[in-house]
């Protein structure tokens, strides 16, 4: 390990400070976030007492302590709303009921609430605080291109050279380097937890890239031209070799021509409905594992469908031990790990699906809760500007309606991916308030635009 990974972990606390007092708080948010999600080591510091040092705990501070310290905290108050009820009880009630009931303690309690604050809740009520605006939303949005196009070259590195840049900067690869042997080359990691994280930004990116480009929002990224740059996001999206950046990419690309021909955003609301359908099929066990793969073996080739196959008997094996405690789940300290009776070992090494570990630990109230702190602002502002809500209400277009429906696109892909993967990251925390935010934002706007008018002139 190299001087690097304690230079930046702690560095960059210092980084984002400097960025609150020099910048607008929006920049300093999106570049603080993204920079660190993108170019910090995956590492952990295990300090007794406390919750992991890692990435997402430095930006986490970082966000604390530079809005704070430049006044920016004080000057962009929050105003809780019901909608955030999901995030308050997956940060503070979810953490306190699942140690309570299964007699692991109030400290342990206080110490998971602490831990999901610094990796969910100071991201998403970041979002919150900072991004209610068009304005707001579109730094957010040119933050994805921005990231996008500064690990393309990072990208395209490793898909040649293998993944080295994690060795070469920080002494260390941060996972199995096999995994990442793929169709004949490689699969880059740079230096996010996996080429899985990897490939879902890159989709993220492309697609908003792609969006702004034919949308014709944006003719220009700096000094370079948009659409050469969409089409480098898109190659360097499939380089990365990973079954998932193809499916989403598609859903991406596809998505813009669905909604420039009909002005709806239907679809991709019922692409959000996609992930609660799904959870409770598999839960309640209507939809067997045989009919999943026939269905996946019709578009993908047989590598795919085994890992498909190792993660869909995972979710069986932990659904039974998570309906033994079906409310509050079983805590932390791996007491929710399916295991031979007779033995006692564990019938499985690890677990991939995050939807899988969010209701193993936290029981139905955690996952309900994420799930719906994640989705809730993708689906209110989806219906502000669905074709029906439009016409109903007479309003028109807003100048900012495509950077609100492309990170309610990207959040939609990460709830998704978290039905297979546990990449979690601060970024699409951080754009699911963003979306809460300003869907309450523009509601109130609206209202207040509808009462001057029954005000007699």
């Amino acid at each position: 390990m190299t001087p690097f990974v304690p230079l930046a972990m702690f560095g960059w606390v210092f980084i984002m400070i400097g960025l609150f007092l020099r910048t607008t708080p929006q920049k300093a948010v999106a570049i603080g976030t993204i920079g660190g999600f993108l170019l910090l080591p995956f590492f952990a510091y295990d300090f007794p007492f406390i919750p992991a040092y890692d990435k997402a705990t430095s930006i986490a501070l970082g966000l604390i302590l530079g809005g704070a310290l430049s006044g920016q905290s004080r000057r962009n108050p929050l105003r809780m709303s019901s909608y955030d009820l999901p995030m308050f009880i997956w940060c503070f009630v979810s953490p306190i009921t699942s140690s309570l009931s299964n007699g692991l303690g109030l400290y342990n309690g206080i110490s998971d609430m602490v831990g999901k604050l610094l990796a969910w809740g100071v991201f998403y009520w970041a979002g919150r605080k900072y991004f209610s605006t068009g304005t707001s939303l579109r730094t957010l949005t040119w933050g994805f291109v921005l990231g996008g196009v500064v690990y393309t070259p990072l990208v395209l590195f490793e898909v040649r050279m293998s993944p080295q840049l994690s060795n070469i900067v920080y002494g260390f690869f941060p996972h199995d380097f096999i995994q990442h042997i793929r169709y004949g080359g490689y699969r880059p990691i740079v230096f996010l937890k996996h080429g899985l994280m990897v490939s879902l930004w890159m989709a993220a990116t492309a697609t908003a890239t792609f969006w702004l480009w034919q949308s014709k929002q944006a003719k220009r990224v700096r000094a370079f031209p948009i659409a050469p740059l969409a089409l480098l996001l898109i190659a360097a999206t499939v380089l990365c070799k990973s079954a998932n950046a193809w499916v989403y990419l598609s859903i991406g690309l596809s998505g813009f021509y669905y909604y420039r021909k009909t002005k709806s955003t239907l679809l991709f609301r019922i692409l959000l409905l996609v992930v609660p359908i799904y959870i409770c099929l598999r839960l309640m066990r209507v939809v067997s594992i045989e009919q999943l793969l026939a269905f996946a073996g019709k578009f993908f080739d047989i590598q795919r469908i085994e890992s498909l196959t190792v993660r869909l008997f995972q979710e069986d094996l932990f659904g039974v031990r998570a309906m033994q405690r079906f409310m509050f789940g079983w805590g932390g300290f791996g007491r929710g790990w399916p295991v031979d009776p007779n033995t006692g070992q564990r019938l499985i090494e690890y677990v991939d699906a995050f939807w899988v570990i969010a209701i193993s630990t936290s029981g139905l109230l955690g996952l309900v809760s994420i799930f719906g702190a994640l989705g809730i602002g993708s689906w209110k502002v989806l219906g502000l500007y669905s074709r029906s809500s439009r016409r109903d209400s007479q309003t028109s277009r807003s100048a900012f309606e495509v950077d609100a429906i492309i990170l309610c696109l990207i959040t939609s892909l990460f709830l998704l991916d978290s039905l297979l993967n546990a990449m979690a990251s601060p970024v699409y925390v951080l754009g699911a308030g963003a979306l809460v935010s300003y869907y309450v934002n523009e509601k109130a706007s609206s209202l207040a635009t509808q009462n001057s008018r029954l005000v007699p002139q």
